[in-house]
């Protein structure tokens, strides 16, 4: 019977630590899209969004591979307000775009009996 216990402990150690290195993947015709940790981005990139987006919270971060030309997108978010900044392969900034807006469903009316 401990050996089963442990057995289950270790099979469960295994599948957690490989669920928590799964990277999201999103590929379309030429273009993947590879989810990225916040804390691997280049220290360029994590300096410019500290020093100009004071406030804003680091949402999420993605390694955009187009035409064999690499860029990071990084979503950052203050309040109601989300940018997406794109830099280049060597931290370098690019642009900004405006996050789109998450699409909500209305409230459901609940009709009472």
């Amino acid at each position: 019977m401990k050996k089963v216990v442990i057995f289950v402990l270790l099979a469960m150690i295994v599948s957690f630590s490989q669920a928590q290195t799964t990277k999201s993947k999103t590929k379309t015709s030429d273009k993947t899209k590879t989810e990225v940790q916040i804390t691997d981005l280049q220290k360029d990139i994590t300096t410019y969004i500290s020093k100009n987006y004071k406030g804003y919270k680091t949402e999420e971060a993605y390694e955009v591979t187009t035409k064999d030309v690499v860029t990071y997108e990084v979503t950052v978010q203050k309040d109601t307000q989300g940018v997406i900044l794109t830099f280049d392969k060597d931290g370098k900034f690019l642009k900004k775009q405006p996050k789109p807006a998450t699409k909500t469903k209305p409230a459901t009316k609940i009709k009472s009996k």
